[in-house]
């Protein structure tokens, strides 16, 4: 079987308590043809020693302040030469054989352009508190916010990174959405694996854990919302109502599998279980 090379960048700020899991999770894939590049922005915790720990197995890292996360997987995506992308923060990891699903799929596959599949949550111990599925693309649906996809699943092509001229660095709060928005402007062909193939932390430092920028994120999403609303030339009758009900016809399987899962996670948080 040939191998092609996936091109994977981590993205770093002081996250020492998770980083060692996020390499061990992409070092320890069962797949022969990997470039690992860590881009971290200065930390002043351990993560410097855990990165020099696994750095023979690292082709590039280096640690400098930065411009925001976007700036920062921008130029760990410019030193990558591999034939496939994705990125992994650094408090989130890859499930095991999940690199040669992608690939097998991209090649039995050889006209898609992203591939992205489910995603497990999980506490500060690494432990499930919630198994979050990914939808199937539309990107009408998508700029309601009624085609999800779970960051820590998605796999691209160089080509269509590279003709999308990468992240948009001024947005610091939803940079990866923007990202799939752009592969749909683009014409890039989505293809759902439905896998679990990475797990997403949920802490106190984390942002979806800390609310930290919420009023920053919704600000950031109105906006993206309202360009691909000009840009896609979506129809006036088009609205969020007929994009959920359009959601859950198009895939009532899905629909029951997340909001099963969205009501497990409640009962659990309200009784505190998630400590």
């Amino acid at each position: 079987m040939y191998y092609p090379k996936i091109s994977i960048v981590t993205i770093s700020f002081n996250q020492a308590a998770f980083l060692e899991k996020t390499i061990l999770s992409i070092l320890g894939q069962d797949y022969p043809n990997i470039e690992y590049i860590i881009i971290d922005g200065g930390s002043s915790d351990e993560s410097i020693s855990i990165i020099k720990k696994h750095e023979n197995k690292i082709h590039y890292w280096c640690s400098e302040p930065d411009d925001g996360p976007a700036s920062a997987l921008n130029k760990g995506f410019a030193i990558a030469s591999g034939d496939f992308f994705t990125f992994l923060n650094s408090d989130d990891i890859f499930l095991p054989n999940t690199f040669i699903k992608v690939i097998k799929t991209f090649q039995k596959h050889n006209n898609i352009d992203v591939i992205y599949g489910n995603g497990l949550q999980l506490n500060e111990l690494g432990n499930i508190t919630r198994k979050l599925y990914s939808s199937k693309w539309n990107f009408r649906r998508f700029i309601f916010g009624e085609s999800n996809i779970i960051q820590q699943s998605v796999f691209f092509k160089k080509e269509i990174f590279q003709k999308v001229n990468g992240f948009n660095e001024k947005n610091h709060t939803c940079w990866d959405g923007e990202l799939w928005a752009r592969f749909g402007l683009a014409k890039g062909n989505f293809f759902y694996l439905n896998e679990f193939l990475g797990g997403f932390r949920v802490h106190k430092d984390s942002i979806t854990g800390s609310s930290r920028l919420n009023d920053k994120y919704i600000a950031e999403i109105k906006a993206l919302r309202e360009d691909l609303l000009r840009s896609f030339n979506v129809s006036s009758y088009y609205n969020p109502r007929i994009a959920k009900l359009e959601r859950i016809v198009s895939s009532p399987l899905h629909f029951i599998r997340s909001s099963i899962e969205k009501l497990k996670y409640e009962v659990l948080k309200r009784n505190d279980y998630l400590k």
